[in-house]
């Protein structure tokens, strides 16, 4: 009989203080991207799945109610793109164990209505439960497990999700549409929730308020606020985010959550701690820890190898132009001076029955250096996240120009800093010269803008 009382207390505490007992230890907040919300409360926030994800959560529920009592809470869950969408599968158990288990598996899908409907994303999710009681000498006396101590029953259950901005997000879930049975004795009826839920999102600041009602013999409701503060470390690489939640609602459901997140490119790793401050039942603290891994693609192994490439080519490119710059140097030079080195093209005389051939050796050089801006142009289109440490530009060797000689035009490659007054000090010795710089390059700036590796003439 202390069995059967202790079972009866439980059912009733579940059933007044905890009407969303299924998944309570999450922040069960239907506009929150977590992984485990998306797949079990919220399906149309699976719509922004871009890499396969899996999650682990394990619960330990109530542990001051009794010594005998052991309670069975966790689940498992596993998201992935399809058709421009999310799909995710999850499993809950939930129950008191040697006594009552509630097994239940999700199926959810998100998928963003665009072109077709801006900025609305619509979810399906369908749950399978079953519930078993065990058999003992108390339930074969009872006439209501006469027919079996289990029951299954399908629920369907829909979800939207509108942003209005990057800041303001809208969602509503109507859960349980087809309302089954749910009892053994099939006379208790899943009530039909509907849950309301808005994000505001101010710099790192999140705050979600939430409203949900239950509609069945009576009518039940919930009033949630959520708020949440995203800290960054080690070069944005690491975010934590403190969070806390707190609930009330009718037939003294209350109940408060903290927790935190701590969250890499691939693993995320939560815990929260939840009590309920007025319930009549002295539960304890509820504790629960959850751990993610995104399988993400092998990008970062691809932008390495690009950066390497792109510092290659760029390097090449540099000494070509100083050796294009040496040889139009070298071409009005007496023959008296002293002449450059060049490592590949080393003119003997500069005669003028030459200079056909060193026009030549120029036209080569200068086919050779667009050839090699073209390969640093399909570099750059795979995007390397982090702008690559270009080398220092290294200066030609100074020659001395006969003053009856033409001016010789001079190259500058556009380095990651420079600016058009930055270039005139250099060249001129004085900034407010930059505007010769931009007469001569008007093609190759953009609004003002040097771009990296770009060549510019200096007149």
């Amino acid at each position: 009989m202390k069995k059967i009382k202790i079972l009866l207390k439980l059912l009733f505490l579940f059933n007044t203080l905890y009407i969303y007992s299924d998944y309570q230890l999450m922040f069960d907040n239907v506009v929150k991207e977590r992984t485990q919300e998306a797949v079990f409360l919220n399906p149309a926030m699976l719509d922004i799945v871009k890499s396969p994800e899996v999650c682990l959560t394990y619960n330990m529920l109530y542990p001051k109610l009794t010594d005998e009592t052991k309670f069975v809470n966790s689940n498992i869950c596993f998201v992935k793109e399809l058709y421009g969408g999310g799909i995710g599968l999850g499993y809950v158990q939930f129950g008191i164990k040697d006594w009552y288990i509630k097994d239940m598996f999700f199926i959810s899908y998100g998928h963003e209505l665009k072109p077709y409907i801006e900025k609305l994303s619509l979810g399906l999710k369908f749950v399978y439960t079953k519930e078993e009681y065990s058999l003992d000498d108390y339930i074969k006396q009872n006439s209501v497990f006469k027919s079996g101590n289990s029951v299954g029953y399908f629920s369907l259950n829909l979800a939207a999700k509108y942003s209005l901005d990057t800041n303001n997000v809208l969602s509503l879930v109507v859960e349980n549409l087809n309302q089954p049975n749910t009892a053994i004795n099939t006379t208790d009826v899943l009530p039909l929730k509907l849950n309301f839920g808005y994000k505001y999102k101010y710099k790192k600041l999140n705050i979600m308020p939430e409203l949900k009602t239950e509609f069945s013999v009576l009518t039940d409701y919930i009033f949630g606020l959520t708020t949440e503060y995203e800290f960054l470390f080690f070069n944005n690489k690491i975010k934590f985010v403190p969070t806390l939640s707190i609930e009330y609602g009718s037939r003294e459901y209350n109940k408060i959550l903290a927790g935190f997140e701590i969250k890499t490119a691939q693993v995320s790793l939560v815990y929260g701690y939840s009590l309920s401050p007025t319930s009549k039942i002295d539960t304890g603290g509820s504790q629960y820890i959850s751990l993610g891994y995104k399988f993400i693609p092998q990008p970062v192994e691809e932008e390495k190898v690009s950066k390497k490439e792109y510092e290659k080519l760029l390097l090449e490119k540099q000494q070509l132009e100083q050796q294009i710059e040496q040889i139009r140097k070298y071409a009005v030079i007496k023959p008296s001076e002293e002449k450059p080195k060049v490592e590949e093209v080393k003119p003997q005389t500069t005669t003028e029955t030459e200079q056909p051939q060193q026009l030549k050796t120029e036209e080569i050089l200068l086919k050779k250096l667009q050839e090699l801006e073209q390969k640093l142009k399909e570099v750059e289109t795979k995007k390397v996240e982090e702008k690559p440490k270009q080398p220092a530009v290294v200066s030609p060797p100074t020659t001395t120009t006969p003053t009856a000689a033409k001016p010789v035009k001079r190259y500058h490659t556009v380095v990651v800093g420079d600016t058009l007054p930055k270039l005139a000090e250099k060249y001129y010795g004085d900034s407010s010269q930059w505007r010769k710089i931009y007469e001569a390059n008007k093609d190759k700036i953009i609004r003002g803008q040097l771009t990296p590796g770009t060549v510019l003439e200096i007149p």
